[in-house]
C-alpha cells in the first residue's frame, strides 16, 4: 500500500506524563499537495485531551535496527504542545479525532535516499521501527 503525500499513518495512543500521545508517520511527506517527497515525515502530537492545556515537552525520534538498537536518529528536541481537542474551541466527541495542532516533529526526519542506503541497517522485511522518546517538562494550563 502506497500513501499519497499528506497521508499519515498514526500510532496507537501512549501515555507519558498522564497524557496520551500520538507519532503520526508520514512516508510520502507532509504535504498533500505534493507526491514526490524525497523524505519521510515524523511528528508527535498531544492527543485526545479534554482539557484546555499547552505541556513544554521533550522528544526524540530514533529509528532502530531489526535488533532493537538505535540505528538513526536527530537531536533531542523541546517545544510546547497543545491540546488538539480545542484548538479551534470546538470539543471533539468520543473516539473521533480533533483537527487542530499537528504536533511537533520533522517534515524531513531523512530522505528516502538515506533510508535506501542505509536499508539493511533500517528494515526488516520492508518494515520500519520508529521510537519515540517523551519527557514532560511543565505544564501550563
Amino acid at each position: 500500500m502506497t500513501l499519497p503525500g499528506g497521508e499519515r499513518i498514526t500510532s496507537e495512543p501512549f501515555d507519558v506524563g498522564g497524557r496520551d500521545w500520538r507519532v503520526d508517520y508520514y512516508p510520502n511527506g507532509p504535504y498533500a499537495f505534493r507526491d514526490d517527497s524525497d523524505s519521510i515525515a515524523l511528528y508527535l502530537r498531544l492527543a485526545g485531551s479534554h482539557k484546555k492545556e499547552r505541556v513544554r515537552a521533550a522528544y526524540k525520534f530514533s529509528l532502530l535496527d531489526p535488533a532493537g538498537n538505535t540505528a538513526y536518529e536527530l537531536p533531542k528536541e523541546t517545544a510546547i504542545f497543545t491540546a488538539a481537542a480545542h484548538v479551534y474551541g470546538v470539543p471533539q466527541r468520543e473516539g473521533e479525532e480533533a483537527a487542530g495542532d499537528p504536533g511537533r516533529g520533522y517534515a524531513c526526519f531523512i530522505t528516502k535516499e538515506e533510508l535506501r542506503r542505509r536499508g539493511k541497517s533500517l528494515l526488516r522485511e520492508d518494515t520500519l521501527a520508529i521510537r519515540c522518546d517523551v519527557a514532560v517538562a511543565e505544564e501550563k494550563n
